[in-house]
């Protein structure tokens, strides 16, 4: 997650973390990002690369399937992240992918919407 991205206050989910899809072949979508559409290219891997896109990170990784509508997620970045797990649950959120730390001290967790479509709330900064 880009240490630049601050949870904006106030407001239940933050602010945008992320956007991600990922894709059936990583090197066409890095020649499609970066040098056709000109996105500045963050970093990357054998699996995944992150361009800016106008502020916000957009990952795109490897392992797709054509014609699957599972690609995007969308992701937020949360102040409390066990309030707002709790809240959203509360709700009647179901998660599809529980309380997980993805890197030391970072949370996430993930739902679907109506449609379908993955959305991630992140931990805003490492807890203790």
């Amino acid at each position: 997650m880009n240490d630049s991205v601050k949870p904006k206050t106030g407001h239940l989910l933050g602010s945008l973390a992320h956007v991600s899809l990922q894709t059936t072949d990583l090197r066409q979508a890095h020649l499609f990002y970066v040098d056709v559409l000109e996105l500045d290219l963050l970093e990357a891997s054998e699996s995944d690369f992150t361009v800016d896109l106008f502020g916000v990170p957009f990952m795109v990784s490897a392992g797709g399937r054509p014609g699957a509508r599972s690609g995007f997620t969308i992701a937020f970045c949360v102040n409390d992240f066990e309030a707002t797990f709790s809240e959203l649950a509360r709700r009647g959120i179901t998660f599809v992918q529980d309380r997980r730390e993805v890197l030391p001290g970072t949370w996430a967790a993930a739902f679907l919407d109506p449609d379908g479509n993955r959305i991630e709330i992140i931990s805003a900064t490492p807890s203790s």
